[in-house]
This record gives C-alpha cells, sequence and structure tokens, in this order.
C-alpha cells in the first residue's frame, strides 16, 4: 500500500496521482503519522511523577490568586490533593479558600468567569457541574484572562 506524500491518503500501487488531491505518486511513501497526537508538545513540562510534585507545591503557592490560569493536568493533581488531605481532621478548612482560588484559575483557563464557583452552593447538582464544567479543555489561545503559558499553572 502507498500513500500520498501531500495528503496521506492511502493508494493503490497502480495510480500514478493521487485521486484526493493529485499530487505525483512516483514512489513508495512510508503512512503519515504528521496527525498522530503528540501531549508531550502541549505539555512539555509535564513528564512523570514530577508534575505531581509541581501540581501540589504549586497549588500551596499560589492559595491566594484568583488571578491568571491553571492547566488541566494541574488542576487534577491539586484537587486530588485536597481530596486526600480532607481526610485528616481540621485540613479541609485550610484547603477551602486554595481550592476555591484553583478552581477559579481553571474556569479562567477556558474561558469562563469564576462566578461559576458559585455553583458549588447547590449541594450535590452544584459540584457536579462544576467538576463537569472543569474537566473541558482550555482556551489554546490568549483570552480575557491571559496568555496560555507552558506552565500555566
Amino acid at each position: 500500500m502507498n500513500y500520498c506524500p501531500n495528503c496521506g491518503r492511502a493508494t493503490n500501487g497502480s495510480e500514478r496521482f493521487c485521486p484526493n488531491c493529485g499530487t505525483s505518486l512516483n514512489g513508495n511513501f512510508p503512512p503519515p503519522y504528521r496527525d498522530k497526537i503528540d501531549n508531550s508538545k502541549e505539555y512539555p513540562h509535564l513528564t512523570g511523577g514530577d508534575i505531581i510534585i509541581d501540581a501540589c507545591k504549586k497549588f500551596w503557592l499560589r492559595a491566594f490568586d484568583f488571578e491568571g490560569r491553571t492547566c488541566k493536568p494541574y488542576f487534577w493533581w491539586a484537587v486530588l490533593m485536597c481530596f486526600l488531605l480532607s481526610g485528616i481532621p481540621g485540613v479541609g478548612l485550610v484547603v477551602l479558600i486554595p481550592l476555591i482560588a484553583l478552581t477559579m484559575r481553571r474556569l479562567h483557563d477556558m474561558g469562563k468567569s469564576g462566578i461559576y464557583c458559585l455553583f458549588a452552593l447547590v449541594p450535590i447538582v452544584g459540584w457536579i457541574a462544576l467538576l463537569v464544567m472543569c474537566a473541558g479543555d482550555g482556551d489554546r489561545f490568549s483570552n480575557e484572562f491571559g496568555e496560555p503559558q507552558e506552565n500555566n499553572y
């Protein structure tokens, strides 16, 4: 099986031109891999267990920072840390304000206002709605809350 070097469409070996884009097929080209998703380009700084330590550290460093953006992996690792810490008596209240700040930054990453954090005041349904919102992908381009950064925690 041959592949068009221009558009990547599979062709049979007898065609001289690609039926999709018209490119000359004068050789045997390997399958194209340009459409392969590579998350290392999206989050080049997130490797192995480093993200867990980095997310937890930056969660505390930006505990009272309600502006800016937070990427999805950092958000979920910090939420997991808060969930584990909430089992320790008295710690649940300590992580409340930093968790609200983190959630607001996560909403900012998706271009939404931090006012959506008020959904958490509605028992059960509000929490579920807020978690579903935070599971979305962030904006790849700048929005009113800032530029996307390589380390946009």
